[in-house]
């Protein structure tokens, strides 16, 4: 059992847990994954993502630098993005209905009452695009933990592709088996370790 239990973890990393950083790191690296972020983006909108990515990280335990891989995975950080046929909105790319869960979840969509479109992309001006980053970066946070504790190691591939993912249900319709892999989880990992490892190469952090 304990064999079954390592293989699965070593199969599915698990999400990385909150790790406090500065938010100076955290914003050179959002920039050094797209640096054009300097350039396009308005300054509010950078010192917003650097901003969420370390509440919702610390709130939900994820690491604010899994949360801009995961992002850059998505969309490339762009907060004006939509995908899916129009499905799919924000930077982490989240589809509405996820965004919503059920009745009585902890979704911060849900909870901040102004789930839809517009609390998950940048769609007209200051003050709805940095609540569109905020409430998008917090959920998709919330998802990661969620998933995370419901199907150890599988919340990056169920993140990716929610009940898509299953290949083995009961005869009452439970999920008992994910997919092993898919490979938008696999560049969410990739993406983070190379993080990772250029901040271990970078001198004075």
């Amino acid at each position: 059992m304990v064999g079954i239990i390592i293989s699965t973890l070593l199969a599915h990393p698990p999400v990385p847990s909150y790790v406090d950083r500065p938010s100076s790191v955290v914003r050179d690296v959002a920039v050094s994954l797209q640096p054009r972020l300097d350039d396009e983006l308005e300054s509010y909108q950078l010192d917003t993502i650097v901003s969420s990515v370390s509440i919702a990280g610390e709130r939900w335990d994820v690491d604010p630098l899994f949360l801009l891989s995961l992002g850059w995975v998505e969309s490339r950080l762009t907060p004006t993005a939509l995908g899916d046929g129009g499905k799919s909105h924000g930077m982490y790319q989240i589809n509405v209905n996820t965004a919503w869960g059920r009745k009585g979840s902890a979704s911060p969509c849900r909870r901040s009452g102004v789930c839809g479109k517009k609390a998950l992309r940048c769609m007209s001006g200051r003050d709805q695009c940095a609540l569109a980053i905020e409430i998008s970066t917090d959920t998709a946070a919330y998802l990661l933990s969620k998933y995370r504790f419901k199907w150890p190691g599988h919340g990056a591939v169920i993140y990716n592709c929610g009940r898509r993912c299953c290949v083995k249900r009961s005869s009452r319709g439970k999920c008992l088996r994910h997919a092993r892999w898919t490979g938008t989880a696999r560049k969410y990992f990739s993406t983070y370790r190379r993080i990772i490892r250029d901040i271990a190469d970078a001198p004075g952090i």
